[in-house]
């Protein structure tokens, strides 16, 4: 809490990170907001808790109205940017940005998905094509084996005519 009491009143807090301020106001906001985002962790009657609590309820009733206040007078232009982005943002473009994110993946998705297809398509045709030539060897190899097996039955078929031959002339 002492920390984030040091922040909001802008005193010096130990912090080795380079900070940059870009846009008046914004991390003085963002460190009103902190306050509320942790929690004490002391008891409900300690000093710690009370100095706390008290920073929340001026933050919430007085320098937050009067901030946003003057930010109306000025037109728009002392208020932080969360203040302007909140208010100054279409909820239409919001919408759209997301909806164009949503087109982008799914068109990075299909893209994706026809490459994969395209790999699939080109694995198969190169599988058919072995099983093409594997079929085409396997039909010269039965071929073969039909030949074979036909000059094998001829051969068989002039043994057993000569075989009845001498038989028939004994």
């Amino acid at each position: 809490w002492k920390k984030a009491m040091k922040k909001l009143l802008g005193m010096r807090v130990e912090d080795n990170s380079l900070q940059t301020n870009v846009t008046f106001g914004k991390e003085l906001w963002k460190r009103c907001m902190d306050l509320y985002e942790d929690d004490v962790d002391c008891g409900t009657f300690s000093l710690e808790f009370l100095c706390y609590t008290l920073l929340r309820i001026v933050t919430a009733i007085i320098i937050i109205p009067l901030w946003l206040f003057f930010g109306l007078c000025s037109f728009g232009s002392l208020w932080p940017p969360q203040v302007r982005e909140a208010i100054f943002t279409s909820k239409v473009l919001k919408h759209s940005s997301e909806a164009e994110k949503d087109d982008e993946l799914r068109k990075t998705q299909i893209r994706v998905l026809q490459q994969e297809v395209q790999t699939l398509k080109d694995d198969l045709l190169q599988e058919l094509a072995i099983d093409r030539t594997q079929m085409f060897q396997m039909k010269s190899l039965v071929a073969e084996r039909k030949q074979e097996i036909q000059s094998e039955m001829k051969h068989i078929k002039r043994i057993v005519a000569m075989l009845f031959e001498q038989q028939s002339g004994m």
